[in-house]
């Protein structure tokens, strides 16, 4: 998987097993086109302590980390993060 992926990496799109087959973009390769970095927004979460003890703090909580995919078959695709591979051409 690649973790942090930069504009001009190739890539490969990789789906699990389960919905790999009903996935159209299964298995194709491409460019990272656009990464995108989503914005947190904070969040107060309550966490317990004891019984009747309870602390609050502020809790950053990001979105989905989705690449835009330029595929060398032509056209693109938005694609989750974890689902992008490292490709090295041979």
């Amino acid at each position: 998987m690649m973790s942090n992926p930069r504009i001009g990496d190739r890539c490969r799109i990789h789906y699990r097993e389960a919905v790999a087959a009903v996935m159209p973009h299964h298995g194709k390769l491409g460019t990272i086109r656009i990464v995108a970095r989503p914005s947190g927004s904070v969040a107060e979460t309550i966490r317990w302590v004891e019984a009747d003890v309870f602390e609050r703090r502020k809790v950053v909580k990001r979105g989905p980390r989705n690449h835009l995919v330029e595929l060398d078959e032509g056209g693109e695709v938005v694609v989750p993060c974890g689902n992008l591979y490292a490709h090295e051409e041979d």
